[in-house]
């Protein structure tokens, strides 16, 4: 199977969506990804609907808002709310032609565990989708328990996952998540990091092992990449401190591509946001190579 490669647009200041949505089909990527409702439900000809559809580049998936998604899993109005906009999202993106939305079965680090209210909410929200023709990507994050249990529980065509390498090398690379459902898989966000903190670099400039995964992305068509914008990471680390917790990263000595320091960090910063892409393309096509010949 030959692989399309697909992109969340990557930020950089002063850049717009129009432009960066032409650099990335000057790159040679064959679809683009929406970061969030507010990008979607833009009108207009600068609109991003409408330079993806100059560029002639199909819109495969959108994430859905997450804020306050842990309110789900607990008793209360705030869970009943949330459930409401990812139900009122899940009906305008497909009125809009997009198809599949991203959604975290928990946000943030500190997750609430599995519980019986979360699973009727999640259920009712597949079954939105369903009503929609939509189909929902359950993201693995933090808490992968509450992934596997609404993945284990509800049984349907619009439930399916999306595996995040960069999150699985950070919170659970112990768990092969990718193996358990790589038959309902319908969505990638492939990214790396240094093991510790989800940093969104490009695949192979971080520490996971994307050999590993190759056999199970086999049978995905298209193979999604979301990596980091050029923004500047605060931290309360020193240099020396932050150079040492981030020392499994294999561009960690690249000044070029990697700036730390007292408080601070970014990469790729160097780089114009032609080069950003072009290095990204260079690592979605060795990885793609590797995943079509693996056994």
């Amino acid at each position: 199977m030959h692989h399309e490669l697909g992109l969340y647009p990557i930020d950089r200041q002063g850049l717009s969506i129009a432009e960066n949505l032409h650099l990335i089909r000057a790159a040679g990527f064959d679809y683009v990804c929406v970061h969030k409702m507010a990008h979607l439900l833009e009108e207009g000809p600068q609109s991003f609907r409408a330079a993806a559809e100059r560029e002639g580049l199909p819109i495969d998936n959108i994430h859905l808002t997450g804020d306050n998604t842990n309110a789900l899993w607990l008793e209360g109005a705030l869970g009943d709310e949330v459930l409401d906009r990812y139900c009122h999202e899940i009906e305008t993106a497909a009125r809009l032609g997009v198809r599949i939305g991203i959604v975290h079965a928990t946000w943030g680090f500190v997750t609430p565990p599995p519980s019986e209210t979360g699973l009727r909410r999640y259920e009712h929200m597949v079954r939105c989708a369903e009503k929609a023709g939509f189909v929902i990507a359950f993201e693995n994050s933090a808490g992968v328990e509450n992934l596997c249990a609404i993945l284990d529980n509800i049984d349907s065509p619009a439930a399916r996952f999306c595996y995040d390498s960069g999150h699985r090398n950070v919170f659970a690379p112990d768990t092969d998540i990718l193996h358990r459902y790589r038959d309902r898989l319908v969505v990638t966000h492939l990214d790396d990091n240094d093991g510790r903190h989800d940093l969104h670099l490009i695949p192979f400039d971080g520490c996971a092992d994307f050999d590993a995964i190759a056999p199970d992305l086999k049978r995905i068509p298209r193979l999604t990449f979301e990596v980091c914008g050029i923004g500047e990471k605060q931290t309360r680390c020193t240099a020396e401190g932050l150079r040492d917790s981030m020392r499994r990263i294999a561009i960690i000595d690249d000044a070029r591509l990697t700036e730390i320091g007292c408080g601070r960090y970014r990469f790729y910063a160097a780089l114009s946001q032609e080069e950003h892409l072009d290095r990204l393309m260079t690592a979605a096509r060795k990885l793609r190579n590797r995943i079509e010949n693996s056994p």
